[in-house]
């Protein structure tokens, strides 16, 4: 909503695309869980540095992103108009409260608890409707997860429980840890800093790499339904729209492949095709950052205050 104030429409696209990069609320708990799984001794600066990851990703993703003839655009000039100020009233207070509230609490009670319900469904039971073991190999998520888990190895992390986890994310963020608890065998009540599910999540991702990999992508990768609706709301457009997903899910699998590839070449020495890939990508991102975009002509700071 913020970006309705934008006048210029270039700037407002590029702050759509780019404004999910920031940690929110929904995805604490899973900055959370990777913390207390891999790196118990440092929580402070692993939630630290993905709020600085954010900041870099969109400023990054500006640069990228006005380079391209579509997003070209003559420079605005940097003028606010704020708006009058005044004493919120105790009225709009509590109506603005009891509102989010009451959002928080339906999306709570429909969309989470239908994906959970949904994903204890396809964990107990395998594609002839027998009922079989918790976390079993043979149960429809299960199965699922180990041939959509081929895209993810790359990136670190190809087990079906984690492949499960990130698509649930796609519901709702803070949705990971719960369905992690289901896929593990421990419940959907399980809170992130549960001993049992930080170890068992610990085994499932493997390496201190592979978690924070994991991380990396589900904290870049496109937003949860709620937000993506807000960005179709707000584009007004449904190719800019997936446009705008499928640049979150390129830029996300992109940083986490370069940071899996590289870091487990310098942490754990391993080499291979995927490290020369790594490095391609970084090559390659790189040169989307420095290379000349399309150019529009400039108006001059003058010319500029006139037009606005």
């Amino acid at each position: 909503q913020a970006s309705r104030t934008i006048e210029n429409e270039r700037d407002r696209k590029i702050t759509i695309m780019t404004s999910t990069f920031m940690p929110c609320s929904a995805k604490l708990p899973v900055i959370a869980l990777i913390a207390g799984a891999f790196f118990p001794e440092n929580k402070a600066l692993v939630s630290f540095s993905f709020y600085m990851i954010g900041i870099a990703s969109i400023v990054f993703s500006g640069i990228i992103l006005k380079k391209f003839k579509a997003l070209a655009d003559e420079p605005a000039p940097f003028i606010m108009e704020l708006p009058p100020y005044h004493a919120p009233r105790v009225k709009s207070v509590l109506t603005d409260v009891y509102n989010k509230s009451k959002a928080y609490v339906k999306r709570a009670g429909t969309i989470i608890f239908i994906s959970a319900v949904i994903i204890w469904f396809l964990t107990h039971f395998d594609f002839r409707l027998h009922l079989i073991e918790e976390n079993s190999e043979g149960s429809i998520i299960a199965v699922l997860g180990s041939i959509i888990g081929v895209i993810f190895r790359p990136i670190g992390f190809g087990s079906w429980q984690s492949t499960v986890a990130t698509i649930s994310g796609f519901v709702a963020k803070e949705n990971v840890v719960s369905t992690m608890g289901v896929v593990l065998g421990l419940g959907s009540e399980v809170a992130e800093d549960t001993p049992e599910l930080l170890q068992a999540f610990g085994a499932a991702i493997g390496t201190p790499v592979a978690g924070y990999s994991f991380l990396l992508f589900n904290m870049l990768c496109m937003p949860c339904f709620a937000a993506v609706g807000a960005i179709k709301t707000e584009m007004d457009d449904n190719k800019w729209t997936a446009i705008t997903i499928g640049y979150q899910m390129g830029f996300a699998y992109i940083v986490s492949f370069i940071f899996y590839q590289l870091a487990s070449f310098f942490a754990y020495g391993k080499f291979g095709i995927g490290t020369v890939l790594g490095l391609v990508a970084l090559i390659f991102f790189i040169y989307m950052v420095v290379r000349k975009g399309s150019s529009r002509k400039s108006l001059s700071y003058d010319e500029s205050l006139a037009k606005a």
